[in-house]
């Protein structure tokens, strides 16, 4: 809701194929969080619609393109509902972070135990560096 208007932002906005052959193997997510309170606008909600800009006057104007068919901006009431933070969303962050510090550290150990002069390793690796 961008005022008391309602923009519309499909799936698909939210995910540009990287892959070469554009077959969704390699994806990134196009939208980011922001640390502060507020959220950057950007592509995904951008996309489909001209927007126009007056920094004078401070108002923006949306307004879909034929190609597309997105929706018109629908105007509505902001949603008296809070979101709340939830301390649960960082036990997420912590596994996530224990696992890549487990990996990280089976790949420095696996590097130490491969490819230095104290252990023969690999002889077809070894030959190759």
């Amino acid at each position: 809701m961008v005022e008391y208007n309602w923009i519309q932002i499909k799936g698909a906005d939210l995910l540009v194929d990287l892959s070469e052959a554009q077959d969704g193997s390699l994806c990134m997510v196009n939208f980011l969080p922001s640390i502060e309170d507020f959220w950057v606008f950007g592509n995904p909600i951008y996309k489909d619609y001209y927007v126009y800009h007056n920094p004078e006057r401070a108002v923006m104007g949306w307004v879909p393109t034929i190609d597309r068919l997105k929706e018109p901006l629908k105007s509505g009431q902001r949603p008296t509902e809070t979101l709340e933070f939830d301390d649960s969303d960082f036990s997420y962050i912590w596994i996530r972070l224990g696992m890549f510090v487990i990996l990280m550290g089976g790949v420095v150990l696996t590097v130490f135990l491969v490819f230095t002069s104290s252990c023969k390793g690999i002889t077809f690796l070894n030959q190759s560096s």
